[in-house]
């Protein structure tokens, strides 16, 4: 089936893309002094995390439901035998996994340049550990 073929790649690319804008994002708030301006009129920095997770969070779970309504519309035996609501998490959790390790990485990176690079490298591995078959 069209899922065995490919669609690990699939699954993987849309929480990496979150992954990947949630990591620049942040690295470049960095960069540009936002975050320190925003520490200097009052804001907390949980506060800031927090939005950044609820954010990433949020999109997560956005590309989880089209992830599993764009395989039941393209008839996957997947999607047709597994609970929604299985799958829902499954996709949802790696999402949410994905954002907080952003968020991780992001504290490390100074430049936007390091964290594009870093992203890139990491998707990257993932796709070549989805290449060796199993």
């Amino acid at each position: 089936s069209a899922v065995a073929v490919g669609g690990g790649y699939w699954f993987y690319l849309p929480p990496m893309i979150i992954f990947f804008t949630t990591l620049i994002d942040i690295v470049r708030e960095k960069e540009n002094g936002s975050r320190l301006m925003m520490s200097v009129m009052g804001l907390p920095s949980c506060i800031n995390w927090g939005v950044w997770f609820i954010q990433g969070s949020i999109f997560a779970q956005l590309s989880a439901v089209i992830l599993i309504l764009s395989g039941l519309a393209c008839n996957f035996d997947l999607f047709w035998n597994a609970n929604f609501f299985v799958l829902f998490l499954l996709f949802s959790f790696f999402g949410v996994a994905m954002v907080s390790a952003s968020q991780l990485l992001a504290t490390m990176m100074t430049t936007v340049k390091g964290a594009q690079t870093v992203g890139y490298a990491i998707i990257l591995v993932g796709f070549v550990f989805q290449a060796i078959p199993s």
